[in-house]
């Protein structure tokens, strides 16, 4: 039995951890929602052209995509599933069945967010 005096109400999760995220590219801590990291100046936001050149076949759109979600969509399997073949397996699954289905996004802003759903 556990004394009331050592429970812990404090929430594991809290939102203001979202302010600040890491950069896809370099790693470098930068705060959420910018465009551009200040550190490499890799583009951190999802627009509607990077989303439509992808649609359209760009393969450089869409390794960008790619490389801009791997670690978050990583991460999701991984917690899910422990086995790491597996995890692998339903990575390729999820990106796959993403850029097939990558016209029915309909706010490129929320690609991020999208792409863990299908995983």
């Amino acid at each position: 039995m556990i004394a009331e005096d050592r429970i812990v109400t404090k929430p594991l999760f809290s939102m203001k951890g979202c302010e600040i995220m890491k950069c896809y590219k370099c790693k470098k801590e930068i705060k959420d929602g910018i465009e551009f990291c200040p550190s490499c100046g890799a583009l951190q936001i999802f627009t509607a052209d990077l989303i439509d050149m992808a649609i359209a076949n760009d393969q450089n759109a869409i390794s960008q995509l790619y490389e801009m979600t791997y670690n978050n969509v990583y991460l999701t399997i991984r917690m899910m599933v422990k086995d790491e073949d597996t995890c692998h397996d339903l990575l390729q699954d999820t990106f796959l069945r993403a850029f097939r289905n990558l016209s029915q996004l309909e706010k490129p802003e929320a690609f991020r967010g999208w792409m863990k759903r299908i995983a």
